[in-house]
């Protein structure tokens, strides 16, 4: 079996980390918990970012997995460069 998921997340290109976790919650429901994290923006509000979290069966997460974490994770990657970039400004001062 190929899958492409990883060549995906790479056409994602944004600067972070990955965890997943996924448990199944009943028999045929899946609950995916997906953490987008980058440890190296120094502001502390970073680890206040809530995770994504997907429920349906394995049939739904497959065919809209990448549909449903795009503009989330493109925009924490987005606050966390902001962050950064405030950081850097407020400390020039």
């Amino acid at each position: 079996m190929e899958t492409n998921f990883f060549k995906t997340i790479l056409v994602l290109q944004v600067a972070g980390n990955w965890k997943i976790n996924i448990a199944k919650e009943d028999t045929d429901k899946l609950i995916v918990s997906l953490l987008f994290f980058n440890d190296t923006v120094g502001d502390d509000a970073r680890k206040k970012v809530p995770p994504i979290l997907l429920k349906g069966t394995a049939e739904e997460i497959d065919s809209g997995f990448f549909e449903a974490i795009e503009q989330p994770v493109k925009d924490t990657a987005q606050l966390f460069a902001n962050m950064e970039q405030f950081l850097k400004d407020f400390n020039q001062m």
